[in-house]
């Protein structure tokens, strides 16, 4: 454990976009809320209001909102979609006073602070963070998604990114492939640092009384292009009708909603919509099994979730995420990608035995044991000395 200084704690500034619904921001959150409990001060940089936090926050974490804009990119999109020219120009011409705006404000945040630790946790904020910080503070970039590194964002991150004291990554292989991107000669070192779930979550969950599984299969996300609910609901068309007593529900909404349940038509498909935590919580008690089909990811919190609630997983195998939380054949099953006919396979295999979701629950439960709040957090401070 890290060894506790009697100095006087450094204060920790963290960019946000905003704080609601996501795993990026409950990652936010539950570090806030993590440092404050250590002692640290810590004020949480936040552009967009959409909401009050979702999230639980530490009462001393401070939050200051810095625009009173609101992203339009949905309404740009379905001006465009509809053909309306007018519109789209109108809000193409007011997405970049927005973009301008936004990035205006980190910058001229970041510039006044001159000591201290600035953690950003967008690509965006890095590189602000890495060009125009102050000598006296320590500068930590961070991402929160499992980008891999294409020709173009690795050269753009490996010039921007120089000055940086550190660059944080979720998973052991995005640090490796970040660390080949960096010039020779570069002051940033790369570090792999996962995500925890809140001690407040695990006793949640362990208070949920245990009752007798439903035949629910779940999934929780965003309802965005990336995460891939498109590809559950096809999957799910072809094994529901051998399960008629089974019901997939996903939590979660985005501008993909509604396309999504056209999609779903008249099998059984139960949409929430965005819910209470706690209620997701209960679900994941009362469910028998997680399905996940991102494209991409990073160190998906729901998992974390899933796994403590004991529930077996089947996710494609894309390449960070699902691998560093699912033991395949073991705490459930990792798929290649776009291999639907394996994905039904192994989902029907969970279905028909109750058994085996069981065994494979309670083994994904420990799995995830490792990652701890202690060790988590000690990973962070070792970087602030």
């Amino acid at each position: 454990m890290v060894e506790r200084r009697s100095m006087e704690k450094r204060h920790i500034y963290i960019t946000a976009l905003h704080l609601y619904h996501g795993g990026a921001e409950m990652a936010i959150c539950n570090l806030a809320n993590g440092f404050a409990e250590r002692g640290y001060p810590v004020t949480i940089w936040c552009v967009y209001k959409l909401c009050e936090p979702v999230y639980r926050l530490h009462p001393s974490v401070d939050v200051e909102y810095l625009t009173g804009d609101k992203p339009n990119r949905q309404e740009f999109l379905t001006a465009l979609r509809k053909c309306h020219l007018l519109t789209a120009f109108r809000e193409g011409m007011r997405s970049v006073g927005i973009l301008y705006r936004k990035n205006r404000v980190i910058m001229n945040k970041i510039r006044a602070v001159k000591a201290g630790v600035i953690l950003s946790t967008r690509l965006e904020h890095n590189r602000i963070l890495a060009r125009y910080a102050q000598s006296g503070v320590l500068k930590i970039g961070q991402s929160h998604y499992g980008e891999h590194f294409d020709k173009r964002l690795a050269k753009w991150i490996g010039r921007e990114y120089i000055y940086l004291d550190y660059f944080v990554l979720l998973t052991e292989s995005l640090r490796v492939e970040a660390e080949k991107i960096m010039r020779k000669d570069c002051h940033c070192k790369c570090i792999s640092i996962g995500n925890y779930l809140e001690d407040e979550v695990q006793k949640k969950l362990q208070a949920v009384k245990d009752v007798e599984r439903e035949k629910i299969v779940l999934s929780v996300g965003r309802l965005s292009p990336e995460k891939g609910f498109e590809r559950l609901i096809c999957a799910w068309k072809k094994v529901s009708p051998n399960f008629p007593q089974w019901k997939l529900v996903i939590i979660g909404d985005g501008a993909e909603r509604a396309k999504l349940e056209a999609l779903a038509g008249e099998i059984r498909v139960t949409f929430t919509g965005n819910i209470a935590h706690d209620r997701v919580l209960e679900l994941m008690k009362q469910g028998s099994v997680y399905a996940m089909t991102s494209y991409t990811e990073g160190f998906p919190y729901v998992l974390l979730e899933a796994c403590n609630a004991e529930l077996p997983v089947v996710a494609y195998d894309v390449p960070t995420g699902p691998g560093e939380l699912v033991r395949d054949g073991e705490t459930g099953f990792l798929v290649p990608d776009h291999a639907e006919d394996i994905y039904c396979a192994r989902l029907e295999k969970l279905l028909r035995n109750p058994d085996l979701c069981q065994k494979m629950g309670k083994k994904g439960k420990k799995y995830v044991e490792r990652f701890t709040k202690q060790n988590t957090l000690d990973q962070w401070e070792k970087l602030f000395y």
